[in-house]
């Protein structure tokens, strides 16, 4: 229950939290912000289409939220997903060059499973009518994706928040009124680091200008399979400009120090949680019991270590 300046009890807010389904690094970031609202009296509802059928509702963390909608995916999105595979999908990942080349290829083709997605929700008109006869609040999404900020407007909601559950894209970080600094401040996708001599400020300046063009052209992408169905019909930098606030996981003691204004906040180790202590399955128990030391090393849900080569491992 939420208390006014008065002592007095209030409704709580509702709040609308996009989700897709296609990571566990965005689950559990966003799953953790979900369930600290709902905790602190918040009435929470979590959107989730799925884009990646394996990963479909299977954080404990996004399973507390009382109130969750599984969008199901359509024909359009089964078939943006075969071909994603097809073109070597994940696997490609242990392939591909470093920095926003490697992405070029494996991007255009998620970059067709977010414009389905998109489409799917907005041409789902129960679930349009629903959500907007719930009167949220406040939504959050993250910026990795420019649909669930269309979709926010399309409902009429006014106070919207971005979470960013990497450290910020460049191409979101200046929509939301951040500069970005290439002579010391490395792209996000760069293999080098903020002490760069000239050749190396040269190509900072190259890979941040294509991150940009790269995820800009995608978000246009994603925004174009809505045409016709969203009516006010926003772009991109005019939607992710409205946000209040800007959360980013990064820790200012950690990061690279760049100018920004006082709509970022750093959140960075919202999603760590306390430290439990709890039994082991029998089939992880046998495995780590097998030597004396063991070191548990996790590459994320986009470098699954079974398309690994055995000479990388």
């Amino acid at each position: 229950m939420l208390v006014d300046a008065n002592g007095g009890t209030t409704k709580p807010k509702k709040v609308l939290v996009f989700l897709p389904i296609s990571g566990h690094s965005h689950l559990k970031f966003m799953g953790t912000i979900s369930n600290i609202l709902q905790d602190e009296g918040y009435n929470v509802t979590v959107l989730l289409p799925i884009l990646d059928e394996g990963l479909r509702d299977t954080t404990p963390l996004v399973r507390k939220i009382k109130h969750r909608i599984l969008v199901e995916q359509n024909d359009e999105l089964i078939e943006a997903n075969v071909q994603f595979k097809a073109g070597g999908g994940r696997e490609n990942t242990w392939v591909m060059n470093s920095g926003i080349v490697g992405f070029l290829k494996l991007g255009t083709k998620a970059a067709n499973i977010c414009k389905a997605s998109c489409r799917n929700i907005f041409g789902n008109e129960t679930l349009i009518n629903y959500l907007r006869d719930q009167h949220f609040d406040v939504a959050v999404s993250e910026p990795l994706y420019s649909c669930g900020f269309a979709l926010f407007d399309h409902l009429g909601i006014d106070t919207t928040i971005s979470a960013d559950s990497h450290l910020g894209l460049e191409v979101s970080k200046i929509a939301h009124g951040a500069s970005i600094t290439t002579s010391y401040l490395p792209a996000v996708f760069s293999s080098g680091s903020e002490r760069m001599g000239l050749v190396g400020r040269v190509k900072n300046f190259v890979e941040s200008y294509f991150n940009y063009h790269f995820n800009s052209k995608i978000y246009d992408y994603e925004l174009s399979g809505i045409e016709g169905l969203y009516k006010n019909g926003k772009g991109w930098r005019e939607l992710l400009r409205k946000n209040a606030y800007m959360f980013v996981n990064s820790n200012p003691q950690m990061d690279i120090p760049s100018p920004r204004t006082s709509k970022f906040v750093d959140i960075g180790g919202i999603s760590s949680g306390a430290f439990k202590q709890e039994k082991l399955s029998a089939e992880y128990d046998r495995i780590l019991s097998l030597r004396k030391n063991n070191v548990l090393i996790s590459f994320g849900t986009n470098a699954k270590s079974m398309y690994m080569s055995d000479d990388m491992k």
